[in-house]
């Protein structure tokens, strides 16, 4: 039986990873979509590629990609970035494929496999997903949290979400939306819920 897939996307510093911590001690198999793309820059074809595209400057001296030079280069650059993506997302589909094609049912319960992406939308990996879930938080409460555990200047989350989809359409197209203003146990009790519905 194929997994009940969930998209799970959120703004920046909206509690999304917290979300993905009580989906998974919930029992879902959770894919961090960052996690695989950092895997798939280490695999040898990538690695040539990208050196090719963006030269030998995002190496770090173990010769690995050197992820912070790399966004660099491609941060605000529409096209290098779009370049970069054609690089890694099909590596990433093809890792979230074969994860799906190893989940299974448990005891007759039907496997949930979540998809913890920040641009789900914008990859496509919504696509993917049979729900999604967006968790969202007021931006001045983002700025803030960016602020105490990122060390961000204010204003740099709105100016990093300036070159994403908008909070607002990411709500229209989610299945669900966890407001994430309280505490964790509201949290919690809402992440109960979705699962609950999930079955």
């Amino acid at each position: 039986m194929k997994p009940f897939i969930v998209g799970l996307a959120g703004g920046i510093a909206s509690g999304k990873s917290a979300v993905a911590r009580l989906l998974h001690a919930a029992g879902a198999v959770v894919l961090n979509a960052d996690t695989l793309a950092h895997d798939a820059l280490r695999a040898p074809d990538v690695r040539d590629r990208v050196v090719a595209a963006f030269g030998t400057g995002v190496l770090a001296p173990d010769g690995e990609v050197d992820r912070s030079r790399l966004a660099a280069k491609v941060f605000g650059n529409p096209e290098r970035l779009g370049q970069l993506e054609s690089m890694i997302h099909p590596k990433v589909f093809e890792a979230i494929d074969r994860a799906i094609g190893n989940l299974g049912s448990e005891n007759g319960k039907r496997a949930i496999l979540v998809i913890d992406a920040p641009l789900l939308f914008e990859t496509g990996l919504d696509g993917l997903a049979d729900a999604v879930i967006f968790v969202e938080a007021p931006i001045e409460l983002r700025e803030a949290r960016a602020a105490k555990t990122r060390g961000w200047a204010p204003g740099e989350v709105a100016r990093r979400e300036t070159h994403q989809i908008s909070p607002e359409e990411k709500r229209e197209r989610a299945t669900w939306v966890i407001e994430n203003k309280g505490t964790l146990e509201e949290l919690e009790d809402r992440v109960r819920e979705i699962l609950a519905r999930i079955g």
